[in-house]
């Protein structure tokens, strides 16, 4: 999983995120069972607070792209069609 951070974008550090695991799993780089960061590994990679990375990754458990686990990794739960885009209005709604 490689996740970019962009200080000039206008979305939300949690969204960025959301955004581009989804969009990791479209491509195939991440697939079904594969284990995303611990929510503490983001702050030493990326300098991003763990509360960032933990919005975000309640908002995709919600959504069941991924499984949150106590004491363990988030899972890749389930696949993205290519055909689901993200748009700007869908954002939103994340």
């Amino acid at each position: 999983m490689w996740i970019s951070i962009d200080e000039h974008d206008s979305r939300p550090i949690y969204l960025q995120i959301i955004y581009q695991i989804k969009q990791q799993i479209r491509q195939g780089t991440l697939s079904r069972g594969t284990n995303c960061l611990q929510l503490g590994n983001w702050r030493a990679i990326l300098g991003i607070n763990m509360h960032t990375t933990r919005s975000a990754y309640l908002k995709l458990e919600e959504q069941k792209v991924i499984s949150l686990r106590p004491g363990r990794r988030a899972i890749i739960n389930r696949l993205m069609p290519s055909s689901d885009k993200l748009t700007q209005a869908d954002l939103r709604h994340i």
